[in-house]
């Protein structure tokens, strides 16, 4: 008896720390946060961008800002793609880009496989106009 409310204790500290989400399948991860902000070769900010990592995604906002967060495993230095989806409605077509970024250890306390929050700030990009593919029907 003993031991079981031992591992139920043990079960309950777990479940309750914040800044450790857990994932029992033994493969090394941690969370992240990327921000920064997106523009024209002119500094005009471009609202409707998509940024994405990791099977992560957000737009940006009408100043062109953002703030990606997600999950990853593996290096800590990832790539960042920056996508123009909505067609002229920024401004105009912008050509895809994509910025390796290196993580920085932000804080967590490693707990198995859960190796902590990492970000990286002030990511700004320039997009620049082109064209872009488009299919006729």
């Amino acid at each position: 008896m003993k031991k079981f409310f031992c591992l139920a204790a043990w079960v309950l500290l777990i479940s309750c720390n914040k800044e450790s989400p857990q994932d029992w399948g033994g493969m090394e991860y941690f969370t992240f946060k990327i921000s920064g902000v997106v523009t024209d070769n002119t500094g005009f900010p471009l609202g409707g961008i998509c940024v994405s990592s990791f099977g992560s995604e957000i737009y940006t906002d009408s100043e062109g800002a953002y703030l990606l967060e997600g999950r990853g495993s593996g290096d800590t230095s990832v790539f960042v793609n920056y996508t123009d989806t909505d067609g002229v409605e920024n401004g105009g077509r912008y050509m895809a880009s994509s910025r390796r970024v290196t993580l920085e250890y932000k804080k967590g306390t490693r707990h198995g496989p859960y190796m902590g929050l990492f970000t990286a700030t002030d990511i700004d990009v320039t997009l620049v106009a082109g064209l872009t593919p488009s299919i006729n029907p």
